[in-house]
């Protein structure tokens, strides 16, 4: 078998385009999302995906507007033990190819607990 640019010979590579347009920051109780899409991409097939190690992402919800914000909460995220969180817009095309956003990231910090403490004041 031939091969080039470690794909086989006659096969088509997978073509991926990136933009930037997503943003987020961390908020009291829950991280806020905002994505502004090139002018004339439109809005249809586009999912916002979260992941917690930055390669394996999951989508959360379907994208229904060229620009807008959402609200990820801690319930949401179903694993808030976590330090950090990163989000990303994808879009699969027709022929294989896949458009993808800048990816971002949110520090959520640990939460803070209380615990007994071994000494007594009398």
């Amino acid at each position: 078998m031939l091969w080039a640019n470690r794909l086989p010979v006659g096969q088509a590579a997978i073509e991926h385009r990136f933009f930037h347009g997503l943003e987020a920051e961390k908020a009291e109780g829950h991280c806020l999302i905002r994505w502004q899409l090139p002018e004339g991409m439109p809005a249809e097939g586009f999912r916002l995906q979260r992941s917690f190690n930055g390669t394996d992402f999951v989508p959360i919800t379907a994208i229904q507007q060229a620009s807008g914000t959402y609200k990820d909460t801690e319930e949401q995220m179903g694993n808030s033990s976590m330090p950090v969180v990163f989000y990303r817009l994808s879009k699969p095309g027709q022929a294989g190819e896949h458009i993808y956003s800048n990816i971002v990231s949110v520090r959520l910090g640990l939460k803070s607990s209380r615990l007994p403490t071994p000494f007594r004041m009398d």
